[in-house]
């Protein structure tokens, strides 16, 4: 109880105090809502594909770095490490585009960094970092953990390792173990950039690292305004997410899987919608984004 009065007030404090609240209702007055947009790219293994299938890094990649060359767009893209060797010539080539690389752990193995203590997730991120940075030869400053599962911990072993900062949480998130213990609670996690505390990144601190939120779908609550949702509900219903995002900036996510058919068998209901090679939303999303 004492935990969710304390994060009510730091989010009243952070979201609501007058230049900001200001800043917040004074367009609804009829002055312009521009809206800042970051796309950002999760290079990872296929989602729900059996062995270690890298269809979308294969197929979709080449295509998607030339969609952004046509509309002048530089990415984050996040890199899982299992990437570092086969596909080092593809995360040589992301860099070569103008894009950022940024460390997306060591793979989606395990599923939430959060379960793991400090020092598994500081020699963990630490792999991760070197491999990357080995196969491309390029400094990694941002890193964003595997399903959103960052914690204090995650903060502290990002400050030991000199990272930058993390986009790691997903404001209005909320993930629990058997439907009882709590994995995740970014419900009242800041939906601008801040300083993480070191205990819990959803609470404004003084960590050296910044967060930059992904951006919490308003028509989605606890998802993400992304590439599966434009894909799913078309170009209009995301611009529409997009200008009732609360967070400047709106952190965009793509996973490359999202524009390769689903994988055969059995998959959630959800990839038959949001799984596509047909990029043509993306393109025209992207060109209204100028």
């Amino acid at each position: 109880h004492e935990r969710l009065v304390r994060r009510a007030k730091d989010d009243v404090t952070l979201r609501f105090a007058w230049p900001r609240a200001a800043g917040r209702f004074l367009p609804l007055f009829g002055a312009p809502t521009p809206h800042r947009v970051v796309v950002t790219v999760d290079l990872e293994r296929d989602y729900h594909a059996s062995g270690a299938s890298f269809r979308g890094v294969e197929e979709a990649l080449p295509p998607l770095l030339d969609l952004f060359d046509r509309h002048r767009i530089r990415t984050t893209m996040f890199a899982t490490a299992d990437l570092s060797t086969k596909y080092a010539d593809s995360l040589r080539e992301v860099h070569r585009r103008g894009h950022e690389l940024g460390c997306h752990g060591e793979s989606h193995d395990v599923e939430y960094l959060s379960s793991k203590p400090y020092e598994w997730q500081r020699d963990s991120i630490r792999r991760a970092t070197e491999a990357l940075e080995r196969s491309t030869r390029v400094r990694l400053r941002g890193f964003r953990a595997p399903n959103f599962s960052a914690n204090g911990d995650t903060i502290r072993a990002l400050e030991e390792l000199g990272y930058l900062y993390d986009s790691s949480v997903l404001p209005g998130r909320i993930v629990k173990a058997n439907r009882v213990f709590e994995r995740l609670d970014f419900l009242v996690a800041p939906r601008d950039p801040y300083r993480p505390s070191r205990d819990d990144p959803a609470l404004p601190g003084d960590s050296k690292v910044w967060e930059f939120p992904v951006a919490e779908n308003p028509l989605a609550p606890g998802g993400p305004i992304g590439l599966g949702y434009l894909n799913a509900f078309g170009v209009d219903r995301t611009l529409d997410a997009v200008a009732r995002c609360t967070g400047d900036p709106c952190v965009f996510l793509v996973h490359p899987w999202e524009l390769v058919e689903p994988p055969p068998g059995k998959v959630p209901s959800w990839m038959r919608r949001a799984c596509t090679h047909d990029a043509s939303k993306l393109d025209k999303f992207l060109a209204l984004l100028r």
